[in-house]
Parts: C-alpha cells; structure tokens; sequence
C-alpha cells in the first residue's frame, strides 16, 4: 500500500506539472483572434486665464492714485480734497471687493490710526446693504465691504473716497505712507 500512495503523488505531481505547463503555454501563445494594435501619443496643455483682475479696461478706467489730504485739525473730519477715485475689476464669475487699512500713516514714531481714517462709496449698483456711503460709518480698522455681487464683467467699476478724523490728541507732523489694500474675491 505504500508503494501505491507514493506512485499516486507522483502522478498527481506530474498532472500538475504538465497542467501548469499547458497553462502557460496557451497565455504566451498568440492566437489566431488577437487583432494586432498600434498606439499613438499626443501632447497637450491649456492655460487657465486669471478669474479676477484690476486695472483699466473695457470702458473703466482706473483710478486709485496716492492721494494727500492735506493740513488737518485733530479732532475734526475732513473729506478727501482729491475727489472720487475709481477701481476697475475684470472677473469671469460674479465678485466681491472689501477695503482695509494695512500700513497706517507714520510720522516719526507718531501714527495715525485706522480707526480714524474712513472710506465712502460713492457709486455702484451692486453695493451691499451696510454700505459704506454715511461720514465715518466705515473706518479702515477693519474690512470694509464696497461690493456685493458684481456680476462677472470687463471692467465692473466702483468709486469711492476718503475721509481723516485724527484724534484730537494727535502729534502735529507730517504723516505719510499710509496703504490700503483692496481685495476682489469670488
């Protein structure tokens, strides 16, 4: 009986091995349905347009140059004497701009804060409820809204201007290097 179990294994292995060896010649074999193929590359890219710009364009033309108040009284407002300025924004989707005071005006070690110099729209058809268009209602302390939902157009335009209450403390000088900073968003 042992010479059968051990002839048995020996038959089972060599099935196996011969079924294994027939397995692998029919996955390397080419048979007569395979269809032969070629394959062909080509490149490509795109350039993806900016969403949001500022400047002229269109029929807006720009306007945020420095501007300069002037002698003013601490303690007392005095509207910016250079008049309306103008932004510009080209978007491809509907916007929004807000304002904020980023580098306040210096005079030696002497500031003048944010929280008394103001910004006022003065126009737009798509200023939001809480506009900044009353004396002193928007200090550049904080972000300031100018435009809500300005639909996506070349050269969308707002107009605004300034106004300074310095404290009624404030240093006599010459005060200059004040920045604010617009963002467009969508």
């Amino acid at each position: 009986m042992e010479g059968q179990t051990g002839s048995l294994a020996l038959r089972l292995a060599l099935v196996a091995g011969l079924l294994a060896g027939a397995f692998a010649l029919w996955l390397s074999a080419s048979g007569a349905g395979h269809a032969a193929t070629a394959d062909q590359t080509q490149s490509m890219g795109a350039t993806v347009l900016t969403t949001l710009s500022w400047g002229t364009a269109g029929t807006c033309t720009q306007n945020m140059a420095a501007l300069d108040f002037g002698a003013v009284t601490p303690g007392v407002h005095k509207s910016s004497g250079a008049g309306t300025f103008r932004g510009c924004v080209t978007s491809s989707a509907p916007f929004n701009v807000s304002a904020i005071g980023t580098t306040p005006m210096t005079s030696g070690a002497n500031t003048i804060s944010f929280s008394g110099v103001y910004i006022y729209q003065q126009f737009s058809s798509w200023t939001n409820a809480s506009a900044c268009t009353v004396t002193e209602s928007c200090p550049l302390n904080t972000a300031r809204s100018i435009l809500t939902a300005a639909p996506a157009a070349t050269g969308t335009p707002f107009s605004y201007t300034y106004g300074v209450k310095p404290p009624s403390t404030q240093p006599p000088g010459t005060y200059t290097g004040g920045v604010v900073t617009f963002t467009a968003s969508n």
